[in-house]
């Protein structure tokens, strides 16, 4: 479901196409990547970096049980490392505690607030502070060092670097308030959040097409896991975020993951349509 089906339903409508000899009026793109859970450089935005996707709409096939999603969170992670200074514990009037230097920095960060509108379908932003903490040596001497790793999630409005300036402010005054505090951070990984709009083309083929061939309407929706749609979006082609066969009850990076034939025989269908309002065909 997460998502060889969507690439399936995808290869398949363009060979039905191709098969018949549909004249259509443009081309047709289809990319296969890898590297979109590590962050998508060496993929999507690789290709579309070197010129291979410039194109006028896209879908991105992430399982949606084929409703359409128009707006993904994106991501912010990064990694803090308090150093501290290491002393028998029964001296730790002479050591600095690493670790409780994050733990203020921890309960700080959880606390941020962003100065950013809720989304209507994505809500605010979330933090996991501490999400991964490593920390000292053995229980009886003070620890001189402490790691800890940290994941927010944002919304359209709400950059990265809007986040890095919010967090190095929110470090700035715990400093102030505990001058031991000694810390460094290293960036992990950015996706920014993004969207299509709803009125926009590619929204109304998709919508069109599920109403018209599984005689339904698709809800319009937004989901919380950043993907790919980010770099086309940014980039100035309006792309669906999500649009294909599964979803997150077909248990999706778990064991036994899964999508029902039927489903993508669907997604197929759909696809085909959508193809045909977007490109369109030579009369």
């Amino acid at each position: 479901t997460d998502m060889k089906s969507a690439l399936v339903a995808m290869t398949v409508a363009a060979g039905l196409l191709n098969y018949f000899e549909v004249p259509l009026k443009g081309s047709l793109k289809i990319s296969y990547v890898s590297d979109e859970e590590p962050g998508g450089e060496y993929g999507t935005l690789f290709l579309l970096k070197n010129g291979y996707l410039d194109a006028t709409y896209g879908i991105v096939g992430e399982p949606s049980h084929l409703d359409i999603v128009i707006a993904h969170k994106g991501v912010v992670r990064f990694k803090l490392i308090t150093k501290g200074v290491a002393k028998h514990a029964a001296y730790v009037e002479e050591a600095v505690n690493a670790v409780e230097k994050m733990a203020k920095l921890i309960v700080a960060i959880s606390n941020m607030k962003f100065d950013v509108e809720e989304h209507p379908l994505l809500g605010h932003p979330t933090i996991c502070a501490g999400s991964t903490i490593k920390g000292g040596t053995a229980i009886n001497i003070v620890p001189d060092r402490c790691e800890a790793t940290f994941d927010i999630r944002t919304i359209p409005g709400l950059s990265s670097d809007d986040v890095y300036r919010v967090l190095e402010e929110t470090i700035r005054k715990e400093k102030e308030k505990d001058p031991e505090i000694d810390v460094t951070i290293e960036k992990i990984l950015v996706g920014e959040a993004s969207e299509v709009k709803r009125d926009s083309d590619i929204v109304r083929f998709a919508e069109e097409s599920v109403i018209e061939v599984l005689n339904r309407k698709p809800k319009i929706m937004g989901c919380l896991p950043a993907c790919d749609a980010r770099f086309l979006n940014h980039a100035g082609i309006p792309t669906i975020c999500a649009f294909g066969p599964g979803g997150d009850d077909c248990n999706p990076h778990g064991y036994d993951e899964f999508v029902s034939i039927s489903e993508v025989i669907d997604a197929i269908k759909v696809y085909v349509s959508v193809i045909l309002k977007a490109v369109g065909v030579k009369m």
